[in-house]
């Protein structure tokens, strides 16, 4: 009974800990498994200046190296690699701050593009995941080299900790998003709000190239192929408010007309032709003699019959 009951408890056990595995939301993996032991030190709002001028400097001296991180796969790819660098190693500090957890953090590094003069603008948000190395409280550089277990390494045993390095320069900008929504066949009409006549209002060009009808697509996606299908089954690829297709059919209608100007120049040619040959015949009649060969073998030629 002792050992069934024992068992029991340790299924119960791991079915509580299976989900947190199996979480697809990296806010609940991250700070939990991967950061959750004392090779990479876990920052918080209090340990960053937030209420002083500088903002993002933090309260410790010692050399740190912070991986600054969020929720999306590109994060969690990047910080298994900086846990496993971490727990190879003694010396440099390695850390990490969850952005989405620690949200005033996140509003500092961005309040700081807007402040030109203030000293850390380069540091700066302008990417998730990024890496800094601070000193003395002091952010000093970003790390822009390969994300590997090696490299993370080399430079935190060389370069990161020297008392002259110094790179600012953030290689690399943007955020890796999880999904590709996009506005299904969304295009704006180039002419929106500067109509002059009342006759510019028409069903082909509304004032925003939006179809209501239309949800939402993963861009790339089986949907959005399936959609493009069936637009072009039922013949409307081209929906109202799309400039290029109305581009086209004027494109189309010019050429049409162009085509028909030479044809008619070809019929007049022809005709002129006609009226030519039928005057020659006749005039060959009137002017054109006959040529007689007499018993002589002489030609004899003028000499009307």
């Amino acid at each position: 009974m002792a050992e069934n009951q024992n068992e029991e408890n340790s299924k119960g056990q791991a079915d509580k800990q299976e989900p947190l595995m199996k979480s697809s939301k990296t806010a609940e993996v991250l700070p939990t498994i991967l950061f959750a032991t004392e090779s990479v030190k876990r920052l918080r709002e209090q340990d960053f200046s937030l209420n002083s001028k500088e903002k993002i400097g933090i309260t410790f001296d010692d050399c740190m190296l912070v991986l600054f991180y969020v929720d999306n796969m590109e994060s969690q790819h990047v910080a298994q690699i900086w846990a496993e660098a971490a727990a190879q190693i003694s010396g440099p500090i390695f850390a990490a701050c969850h952005m989405n957890s620690e949200r005033k953090v996140a509003e500092a590094f961005t309040a700081l593009n807007m402040d030109n003069n203030h000293p850390f603008h380069k540091f700066a948000l302008k990417q998730y995941p990024f890496i800094i190395v601070y000193r003395k409280g002091w952010p000093k550089a970003f790390y822009n080299g390969d994300r590997t277990t090696q490299e993370f390494i080399d430079f935190a045993m060389t370069l990161a900790c020297s008392a002259d390095y110094v790179e600012q320069d953030q290689i690399g900008a943007g955020f890796e998003a999880e999904n590709r929504w996009e506005t299904s066949k969304y295009k704006p009409y180039e002419k929106g709000s500067d109509r002059k006549l009342s006759t510019e209002y028409t069903s082909n060009a509304p004032m925003r190239g939006y179809n209501p009808t239309l949800g939402n697509v993963v861009k790339g996606s089986k949907e959005e192929a399936k959609e493009e299908q069936q637009l072009k089954e039922s013949g409307n690829v081209k929906k109202e408010g799309d400039v290029e297709g109305k581009e086209k059919a004027e494109e189309e209608v010019k050429e049409v007309e162009n085509t028909k100007k030479p044809t008619r120049n070809i019929i007049d040619k022809n005709k002129n032709a006609e009226e030519k040959v039928e005057e020659i015949p006749s005039a060959a009649n009137d002017e054109k003699l006959p040529v007689n060969i007499n018993n002589e073998n002489k030609k004899t030629v003028g000499k009307k019959v």
